[in-house]
């Protein structure tokens, strides 16, 4: 749950539209920078570092970012695109962040320790809950919340948003303290399996993810 505060440096772009391709081609990252009352700046950014930047950050970290001579400004990665043929980062947004204002953004768990249940008596965890959006100030963001799964120590032991641990001044939206987030299930047999084989189903030994609840309502102020 710690905090991030990380630095990028960018230069401002003259090219925009098929002239991007030339951005790429020199191993650099075309973006934009919008929000905070400012003009949109077009960017771009070296390709590794941003990626490194990226990978640390996530989408819920400060970056510090400076455009050419300018001063460091607090914001967001926004939006990151990737090539549907190379898989490699073609475009990404910035959103100017605003220190005095709450905002709105996503922040995903992570999921730490063992679980006796699944050591000893062969559970199958049930992830419902992957991230959470949030509302908070810039200086109270968090890279992620820490959900411990030695906690699930019998088949059918669960952990709810009641029972983690909530940053200070982090609101969690859209979810109420009863929602599991994980759950130790009993392991299934071996003519369950089958079945579930049969049918094209995919179980993991340990772990399978469950779907996340997509019927969310939209923040009042929108970061993400």
């Amino acid at each position: 749950m710690t905090k991030q505060s990380l630095a990028l440096a960018a230069l401002v772009r003259s090219e925009t539209g098929k002239q991007t391709e030339s951005v790429r081609n020199a191993g650099r990252v075309p973006g934009v920078v919008y929000g905070g009352g400012g003009e949109n700046e077009n960017i771009s950014l070296a390709y590794n570092e941003f990626e490194r930047v990226y990978r640390e950050a996530g989408e819920s970290s400060l970056i510090d970012l400076s455009v050419g001579q300018g001063l460091p400004v607090k914001t967001l990665i926004h939006d990151v695109q990737f090539s549907p043929t190379t898989s490699r980062i073609s475009h990404v947004d910035f959103f100017r962040v605003t220190m005095t204002e709450k905002l709105t953004t996503a922040v995903h768990f992570e999921f730490v320790g063992e679980s006796k249940a699944v050591k000893e008596q062969g559970a199958i965890l049930v992830k419902n809950i992957s991230e959470v959006d949030i509302r908070c100030f810039p200086q109270d963001l968090v890279a992620h919340i820490t959900v411990d799964l030695s906690a699930l120590e019998n088949l059918e032991d669960s952990i709810t948003m009641h029972d983690i641990a909530i940053p200070p001044g982090i609101e969690i939206l859209h979810h109420d303290p009863t929602d599991t987030i994980v759950i130790a299930t009993p392991p299934v047999s071996e003519a369950e399996l089958a079945k579930l084989e049969k049918e094209g189903a995919a179980v993991a030994p340990a772990e399978v993810p469950a779907a996340e609840d997509k019927d969310k309502k939209e923040g009042e102020s929108t970061a993400k």
